[in-house]
């Protein structure tokens, strides 16, 4: 029994079945390319078709470096390559594709085309667009490197005006101090305590008393009681828990209390 190819009835399986597998290759988001080993296109899906611009008849036939750039076309030509001559397959290619003045961004596994009987005759490649998540990558180490970057500077002007500020309260220079009352002129020529000129210049706090040397001068041990002229001696006592002296004459029992001041090292 022969069967006649040209008639319709025998050929429409055929044709159903190609259309089946062309509707569901078609239907894949990721684009889809078989190329020979002579660099051409042999069959595209849909999706490549929309991201190139062109129909499966403009492209089917023709080589890659009539649609890409050389550069690029070079360096798919150059992984088709090492595909065919190895034998095995190539995958997570990120590679850029230049499209009418727009970069698309693509990660490429590529797999050996095989004849029924084996035989290495092009090469399959798988394409997925990556070019939001590269953007968002790109965008992500981008910040990563402002916000460094802009931690750095901080530090650095921290460390300046640190170092400014110690410049500004370090008394480096020659201060011309008065030899009667001990004032201090400062830059625009107007007098200060020396407390007060040094305390607003650095983070120097005084607390005020009385050396040993001035103690002696101001406050003898010893001293004549102004009623009967006897040596008066110096005495301690405690009021509210505050420390205070007072001479005291043991001969007409006068006394006098002294200044409250606080004496910084009581001599013995």
């Amino acid at each position: 029994m022969k069967i006649d190819l040209n008639s319709k009835r025998a050929v429409r399986p055929y044709r159903e079945k190609h259309e089946e597998l062309q509707n569901i290759f078609d239907s894949i988001p990721a684009m889809i390319v078989y190329k020979d080993r002579e660099n051409r296109f042999l069959r595209v899906n849909q999706a490549l078709c929309d991201v190139l611009g062109m129909s499966r008849e403009e492209l089917e036939g023709r080589s890659v470096f009539d649609v890409f750039p050389r550069k690029q076309a070079e360096a798919f030509w150059a992984d088709d390559k090492e595909v065919m001559a190895s034998g095995e397959p190539k995958n997570n290619i990120i590679e850029a594709m230049d499209i009418k003045g727009k970069t698309l961004w693509v990660r490429t596994d590529k797999i050996p085309y095989r004849d029924a009987e084996g035989n290495i005759i092009g090469v399959i490649a798988l394409l997925i667009d990556i070019t939001a998540r590269k953007e968002a990558e790109d965008a992500l180490r981008a910040a990563y490197a402002e916000e460094k970057r802009i931690r750095r500077e901080n530090e650095q002007l921290v460390d300046q005006l640190k170092s400014a500020l110690k410049k500004i309260r370090t008394l480096d220079s020659l201060l011309p101090v008065c030899s009667v009352c001990k004032k201090i002129r400062d830059e625009k020529g107007e007098w200060h305590y020396m407390e007060e000129y040094i305390s607003s210049r650095t983070d120097t706090e005084f607390s005020h008393g009385v050396c040993p040397e001035c103690a002696e001068k101001l406050y003898p041990r010893t001293r004549k009681c102004a009623k009967c002229g006897s040596e008066m001696e110096m005495t301690r006592f405690v009021n509210e828990g505050k420390h205070f002296r007072r001479y005291v004459c043991k001969k007409c029992g006068y006394s006098l209390n002294l200044v409250r001041k606080r004496i910084i090292e009581e001599p013995e």
